[in-house]
């Protein structure tokens, strides 16, 4: 019974499996990487909420939330997690059109678009036979174009002919 409860833990939280197997001497290399990540990662969350149309505080929520979620619910041990540049870009292009960016009603799409592509994933994730197997980021940036760009899209129409 207790064999049984170890083998579910370690399939819905990936990190019960590799704690097991850690090395004591990875400690060190670890440590000095996550502060390197950590250093990067502060200027670079709000540079790409700055991005987005966005408050710079949104963009230290958007890069440190998603790690610790993923550090707990991740499949992955070498998988990078939050906002990147081209997401920050789709996200302005769809929604400025909607809304005058840093503005309340902005703000609310923003949201709105981010629970609807969260929901997507998660469905997703549901869908490719584990919760613990989240789509990769290039699947992201295709949700994000279909959401925000949709309006955009027409067809190419062909030229008369003579």
């Amino acid at each position: 019974m207790q064999r049984q409860k170890e083998e579910h833990d370690s399939e819905n939280l990936p990190r019960f499996e590799w704690l097991q197997h850690y090395k004591q001497t990875d400690l060190t290399g670890d440590l000095s990487a996550g502060l390197v990540v950590a250093i990067m990662l502060v200027p670079q969350g709000m540079a790409y909420a700055m991005l987005a149309g966005l408050p710079p505080v949104i963009g230290l929520y958007a890069s440190t939330v998603p790690l610790m979620v993923y550090a707990l619910f991740g499949s992955s041990r070498q998988l990078a997690v939050g906002p990147v540049a081209m997401i920050s870009l789709l996200v302005f292009a769809g929604i400025s059109d909607l809304a005058e960016p840093a503005s309340e009603q902005y703000l609310g799409f923003v949201f709105l678009l981010a629970l609807i592509v969260g929901v997507i994933q998660f469905a997703m994730g549901f869908s490719c036979g584990s919760f613990n197997q989240f789509p990769v980021p290039c699947s992201d940036q295709r949700v994000h174009l279909s959401c925000c760009h949709h309006h955009r899209l027409e067809p190419i129409e062909s030229a008369p002919r003579n």
